[in-house]
């Protein structure tokens, strides 16, 4: 009895659904634990992506790929946080738990992209940020 994967015609019905302009996702089963189910993917359902218009925020979040865990929507938050910091007179920036330093370098060229003058510090404890409470 030969066994044939399913593989291929999963990858065929998904690539022809998002042709037709669905999408096809599993989701994931909850977790047993209160830590797993902390966590999920989300989906925006909005329309409106002003990130793809936005061709220095494409080209920075290109060379950041794989040095962050922060999606893109995030990212273009930041972008524009540090776009409306820069009305401010002065003051230098700090980005507290780095990882790999994407969203760092992401702050540090939004910064230099909008006339921002002060340091950006970038601190890390390599071994996670511990609150008191």
């Amino acid at each position: 009895m030969k066994i044939y994967s399913l593989k291929p015609i999963k990858i065929f019905i998904k690539r022809l659904a998002n042709k037709l302009g669905y999408d096809i996702r599993r989701i994931p089963k909850p977790g047993s634990s209160s830590i797993a189910r902390e966590y999920e993917l989300v989906y925006p359902v909005a329309n409106y992506s002003p990130w793809n218009k936005d061709k220095s925020f494409q080209s920075m979040l290109a060379a950041i790929k794989g040095f962050t865990l922060v999606d893109k929507y995030r990212c273009f938050e930041i972008w524009k946080l540090i776009e409306q910091i820069s009305k401010l007179k002065k003051g230098s920036i700090i980005e507290v738990g780095v990882w790999r330093g994407g969203t760092g370098a992401l702050i540090a060229k939004q910064a230099k992209n909008c006339g921002i003058e002060e340091k950006v510090f970038l601190c890390d404890t390599f071994a996670g940020v511990v609150g008191r409470y």
